[in-house]
């Protein structure tokens, strides 16, 4: 979830089960289902994301708020695992670097990289993928669709120079912005 309020103020906040219901325990009397990121653990002792005490895994869960001459600017946040890192990171880029609004920073195309595979928006140029391929890079096409989240879910908020607040969230099969 993304907000701002009149005052200028704007939160980001990411909660993650990890899992779509996490291990599947309730707390009682509660309504807190708790989380499996256990699951995030490498479980080779000998690698920097192994189970240890005191550690909490790699996880990416970013929550971003950006500000300019001390005013935030931006809010932003995800779901869909691994992806929330580059899906927060796109929307930001395409809305700070473009002047893209929020939902127009959302749905533009993304790319994903993760182990030894580069996932590209099918909406990407042929010639960009071919040049990608080119430079070493095991180009995987997909697109975002109700069955699979390719590229992360978004939510941010955003003013514009002039205070007026622009909220998006994507893709649309997901997610909604409202105001009031």
């Amino acid at each position: 979830m993304a907000a701002a309020d009149r005052e200028g103020n704007f939160a980001a906040l990411i909660t993650s089960l990890t899992s779509g219901f996490g291990s599947l325990m309730l707390v009682p009397g509660t309504g807190v289902v708790l989380n499996n990121s256990m699951q995030n653990f490498d479980p080779r002792p000998e690698q920097a994301n192994c189970i240890r005490p005191g550690k909490m895994p790699i996880f990416a869960a970013p929550a971003l708020v950006a500000a300019r001459d001390g005013r935030a600017v931006f809010a932003g946040c995800g779901s869909g695992g691994y992806r929330i890192t580059t899906a927060v990171l796109h929307a930001f880029l395409h809305a700070q670097d473009f002047g893209l609004g929020p939902q127009a920073a959302i749905d533009a195309p993304r790319l994903h990289c993760q182990g030894g595979e580069t996932f590209v928006d099918a909406r990407i140029a042929p010639s960009v993928r071919d040049a990608l391929a080119a430079l070493g890079h095991e180009v995987v096409v997909q697109s975002d669709s109700p069955g699979l989240n390719a590229f992360g879910r978004v939510a941010a908020i955003a003013a514009d120079r002039d205070g007026t607040l622009r909220a998006g969230s994507g893709p649309a099969w997901a997610s909604a912005a409202a105001a009031c």
